[in-house]
């Protein structure tokens, strides 16, 4: 075998001498063509004018470095209206113009680097016999070409986040070959709905609930298919069911407390003296009148409340009858911390430490110009976009919320928490501790949400209980059942039926979650009667997160994107390797 074909060097260039030296390998390599093109007429030539030696390093054998000294030839122009007299012979498919590396040491760097990261390749390459900086490797890495990408008509939207909860990015892949087509700096409207316009080729487009994606598929790209993913669907769906089992958490304790009781015979159900917890009342639910529409968080922080009161409740009631913190805990599903807090200071905790916002460079503006009594959020927000505030409307009235009056309805207070006793030398006795003493609304949501063939023994018993305990738990069973059998066998078309019922159903947190539907109905009945899904997105947004959290922070939007597309496989960049 030739030296010059074992070291692939191409087409007339021969390998004159190989020196061994004491970290690497000197090769001497000669250009023998007959003749070279000008690179700025394009004229052949033939007439040599002279040679000198260029050093160049090349890709490593056998863990050692390798360094080409190029012996290459000027020519003589004979064109006579070229600007160019005398030109140097180029070598394309080896080495550019001006470059001390030869193109598949470029190509091995950038791709350690697209690997890993910059700062990484660069600890790896002398390991490896390659030689680079990270600096050099980042350069190498915003040099590598881009392509058009393959046609595509059916696509995917998802955000990601550069700074949770502050800036935010858009990804698009295509939902037939799940390969990456491209990376939005950010998530506006405009951003998204031009290039939406600029693809009217797209045919459907697979989004989460947002309502920003939704009028930027509206906007540009009017002729496409919009779809609901089905993930989401689910996730809302079981928030507003565990928002509606929070409510009934007491109901369903009492209920649990009365079954342990007959079952265990402790005591007769008709002359004796109601216990303090488990004789309460059930009463049937009853929609109480609202002066002002609540939001669904609001209604999702009252059912919460509601929860953590109940078992405030249970944790007095408990410690009454003579239970310690640690037996407590485990019958109430709190911590043992938690138990002696509310025993010692009740139930009221300290507000969580407010995140700092952008709009707190404007405090004290805003906080003048509200007390001179401006306090409409539009002419302030037009105030704040002059004086260069970047941020969003929402953003400034959850700001101003804090300035408001309180809502003119008195909330009830908790009951007084009890002062710690001494310790008891008895223990006084106890009904034995309910099926869902502990249960909350967080754990028995997934008896609702899970198909009943994957439902254990236990917790099929636990949901027959459930179901007992009121008619409305069984109600929002068989709707959730429902929903849900219409989304995995693609059963669209019942969806207006389904949607009457829970109206009829009368209970208030799956009518909400039927409002979000009607208002975008069309890409819900599409989600549930298309097979497309953002799932395969959602897999690109995980891996986009892996590869910002390697950039180490050094990296700009341009070379993420570069990166997140060249990880991905994405065909609009590619090394291609030459001979």
């Amino acid at each position: 075998m030739e030296e010059s074909s074992l070291f692939a060097l191409g087409e007339g260039l021969i390998v004159e001498q190989i020196l061994e030296e004491a970290h690497r390998f000197l090769v001497l390599v000669r250009s023998t063509m007959p003749t070279s093109c000008c690179p700025l007429c394009g004229a052949s030539s033939d007439f040599i004018h002279s040679q000198y030696q260029r050093r160049v390093a090349d890709v490593p054998c056998g863990g050692r470095a390798i360094q080409l000294r190029l012996t290459v030839r000027r020519f003589s122009c004979h064109n006579s209206s070229c600007d160019r007299a005398i030109f140097v012979e180029r070598l394309p498919h080896l080495v550019q113009p001006w470059a001390q590396m030869t193109k598949r040491l470029r190509e091995a760097l950038c791709l350690l680097g697209f690997a890993s990261c910059a700062q990484m390749a660069a600890r790896l390459a002398p390991q490896l016999g390659l030689k680079g900086s990270a600096s050099t490797v980042l350069r190498l890495q915003r040099t590598v070409p881009e392509a058009s990408p393959e046609p595509f008509t059916k696509i995917g939207l998802d955000d990601f986040a550069f700074r949770r909860g502050r800036t935010y990015g858009t990804i698009i892949v295509d939902l037939e070959t799940h390969r990456l087509i491209e990376v939005l700096p950010d998530r506006t409207v405009e951003t998204v709905s031009t290039w939406l316009a600029a693809h009217p080729e797209i045919e459907v487009i697979s989004r989460d609930r947002a309502s920003d994606y939704a009028t930027a598929a509206t906007l540009g790209a009017p002729q496409a298919t919009q779809i609901c993913d089905r993930w989401h669907l689910v996730k809302n769906l079981s928030e507003y069911v565990m928002t509606f089992l929070a409510r009934m958490r007491a109901q369903v304790r009492s209920a649990s407390q009365k079954a342990a009781r007959s079952e265990d015979d402790m005591e007769p159900s008709h002359n004796s003296s109601p216990h303090p917890e488990t004789e309460t009342v059930v009463e049937p639910l009853q929609e109480v009148p609202r002066a002002r529409k609540k939001t669904a968080l609001e209604l999702a922080a009252e059912a919460r409340k509601a929860q953590r009161l109940d078992q405030y409740q249970q944790v007095l009631t408990l410690y009454e009858q003579g239970f310690s913190p640690s037996q407590i805990s485990p019958r109430v599903g709190i911590s043992d911390r938690t138990v002696r807090q509310w025993l010692v200071h009740g139930i009221e905790t300290r507000p969580r430490r407010r995140k700092p916002s952008p709009l707190d460079a404007y405090a004290s503006y805003l906080r003048r110009r509200w007390e001179e009594g401006e306090q409409n959020g539009l002419h302030l927000l037009k105030e704040l976009r002059a004086q260069g505030y970047t941020g969003s409307e929402r953003a400034l009235y959850r700001y101003l919320k804090r300035w408001k009056p309180a809502a003119s309805s008195p909330t009830p207070a908790p009951p007084c928490p009890l002062p710690q006793p001494p310790p008891r030398k008895t223990k006084k006795t106890a009904p034995p501790p309910g099926p869902f003493d502990s249960c909350q609304a967080k754990q028995a949501v997934w008896l609702y949400m899970r198909a009943p063939e994957k439902l254990t023994p236990t917790e099929k018993e636990q949901l027959a209980f459930l179901k007992t305990v009121h008619p409305s738990l069984e109600t929002a069973y068989d709707l959730v059942q429902a929903f849900l059998k219409m989304m995995h066998e693609q059963q669209g078309e019942q969806l207006d039926g389904w949607l009457e019922e829970i109206s009829q159903g009368h209970i208030s947190e799956l009518i909400r979650f039927g409002k979000g539907i009607e208002r975008d109905k069309a890409p819900v009945q599409a989600a549930l009667s298309r097979p497309e899904s953002n799932g395969v997105v959602e897999g690109h947004v995980h891996r986009l997160k892996l590869i910002k959290r390697q950039g180490y922070g050094r990296a700009s939007f341009a070379l993420l994107r570069k990166r997140v597309l060249f990880s991905s496989g994405s065909p609009s960049i590619e090394l291609r390797r030459r001979n």
